[in-house]
C-alpha cells in the first residue's frame, strides 16, 4: 500500500455507488480519464441505465449482495456516500483491499450534530418543530444506532474524504463516531467540465440576491427574508426551491411573496443546469444562511463570477474559505452593514477569490487528488 507509482495499478477500482446520478457522474468521468477501462460499478440503490443516460458505457455489475466473486481482480474500492445499503459491501470486502470513504456531508453530518435543532434559526425551528419534533426522540435513537453501524464499519475503511477538510476536523472534535480514518482530500466536480462549464470566463453581471439553493429548512429562509424586508430592498431575490420538502416550498413562497412582493424570484421547476447557472450570473450578491455545511457547489460558482458571499460563522464552509484567505463576509457583518449588499467585490478581491477556488477544485487539483487518493491505497 501507499505506492507512489502509478504503473503498480494492475486491477481495478470498485465504485459502490446508489441514487448518485449527478455526483458520480462527474467522479466516473475523472477516475476514467486517469484509469481507464480499471473502473466497475457496483450499484446498491437504482438503475445504472438512468445514471450513465448519454455516450457513457461503464462496466458493471446488479447488486447481488456484494457477493465476494464481484472483488476478482479488485484492487481498491470506493464508497461514494457511506448509506445503509452499501454497508454490506463493506463486510463483504476482503481484507487485503483497501475501502476509501467518499461523504456527500449526509452521510456523515449526523455524527457532527446529532440534534436537529442545532441545525436551524429560532423562527425556521419553529416551524420545522410543527412536523418534525415528535420525531426527534426516535431519530437520537436511529442516530446512536447508525453511529455504532458505521463504528464498526469505519474499522475496514482505510481513509475519508470529506467535502471540505473542516467537515473532518468536526467530526473528530464531535467523538460520536469512533475508529474514524485518516483524511484524504478529494471533491466532486472541476470549475471546467461541471460546476462553470462554458461560463467559466464570466463574471457577474447584475446586482441581484440569491437566497439559499434548495427547499430544506437547513436554509433558514424565513430570518432572511424578514430582515430583506425590514431593508425595502429594490434587488429582486432569487430563492431556488425546486427541490427538497414541498411542504416547506409552499410555506418559504408564501412569506417572500408577502414580505418581498414582486422582488421575490422564485425558481419551483426544475431547469437544466445551464439555464440555473445563466440565473446565477444576474447574482452580485449571495447570502446562505445554513448553520452546517451545505450548498458548496453554489457558493463556489457565485464565488468565481465574482458576488459577494455572506455566510454563517458556524458554517464549517465559512471557516474553510476564511482559513484560504477568501474574500467573504458574515451574516453578522450583513446585519450590523446591510449597505455591503450595494457594494460589489473589487477585482483584486475576485482575483483572490478564484485564485483558492482553482487551487481546490480545478481540472488539475481534483486530477492531483484523484491520483493522490488511488496512489495511497495501492
Amino acid at each position: 500500500m501507499h505506492s507512489n507509482n502509478k504503473n503498480n495499478f494492475a486491477g481495478h477500482i470498485l465504485h459502490v455507488i446508489g441514487k448518485d446520478k449527478k455526483f458520480f457522474k462527474m467522479a466516473y468521468r475523472i477516475f476514467e480519464e486517469l484509469y481507464p477501462g480499471k473502473n466497475l460499478i457496483l450499484q446498491t440503490d437504482n438503475n445504472i441505465k438512468e445514471i450513465f443516460e448519454d455516450n457513457i458505457n461503464p462496466q458493471w455489475k446488479s447488486f447481488q449482495g456484494a457477493r465476494k466473486n464481484d472483488y476478482r481482480n479488485v484492487q481498491l474500492v470506493i464508497i461514494h456516500s457511506l448509506t445503509a445499503s452499501k454497508i454490506i459491501s463493506i463486510r463483504n470486502c476482503p481484507r487485503n483491499i483497501p475501502i476509501a470513504w467518499i461523504g456527500w456531508g449526509s452521510d456523515y453530518y449526523d455524527f457532527i450534530i446529532s440534534d436537529p435543532s442545532n441545525y436551524y434559526c429560532q423562527k425556521t425551528y419553529e416551524i420545522y418543530s410543527q412536523r418534525f419534533k415528535p420525531r426527534h426522540f426516535l431519530k437520537k435513537i436511529r442516530n446512536w444506532l447508525k453511529a455504532k453501524i458505521v463504528t464498526i464499519a469505519c474499522r475496514r475503511i482505510n481513509s475519508i474524504s470529506t467535502v471540505i477538510e473542516t467537515d473532518y476536523r468536526k467530526l473528530v472534535q464531535s467523538k460520536k463516531l469512533k475508529n474514524i480514518p485518516r483524511y484524504l482530500a478529494w471533491n466532486y466536480g472541476t470549475l471546467e467540465s461541471d460546476l462553470l462549464g462554458t461560463y467559466i470566463d464570466d463574471r457577474v453581471s447584475g446586482n441581484q440576491i440569491l437566497l439559499g439553493n434548495s427547499a430544506s429548512y437547513t436554509n433558514n429562509h424565513i430570518e432572511i427574508i424578514d430582515f430583506l424586508e425590514t431593508l425595502k430592498i429594490k434587488q429582486n431575490v432569487l430563492i431556488p426551491l425546486n427541490y427538497g420538502d414541498s411542504h416547506y416550498a409552499q410555506i418559504i413562497n408564501r412569506q417572500a411573496r408577502q414580505k418581498l412582493g414582486e422582488n421575490a424570484s422564485i425558481l419551483n421547476e426544475f431547469i437544466p443546469s445551464e439555464d440555473y447557472t445563466a440565473l446565477l450570473k444576474n447574482c452580485g450578491f449571495c447570502i446562505m444562511n445554513h448553520k452546517r455545511q451545505q450548498a458548496v457547489g453554489n457558493i463556489i460558482i457565485m464565488m468565481h463570477f465574482g458576488a459577494r458571499v455572506f455566510l454563517r460563522v458556524e458554517n464549517p464552509v465559512y471557516t474553510f474559505f476564511m482559513e484560504q484567505g477568501a474574500v467573504l463576509n458574515s451574516i453578522e457583518e450583513l446585519m450590523n452593514t446591510p449597505s455591503l449588499l450595494q457594494q460589489p467585490l473589487s477585482t483584486e478581491e475576485i482575483d483572490i477569490n478564484i485564485n483558492i477556488l482553482k487551487k481546490h477544485w480545478s481540472e488539475a487539483a481534483i486530477r492531483d487528488k484523484t491520483k493522490a487518493l488511488v496512489n495511497y491505497h495501492v
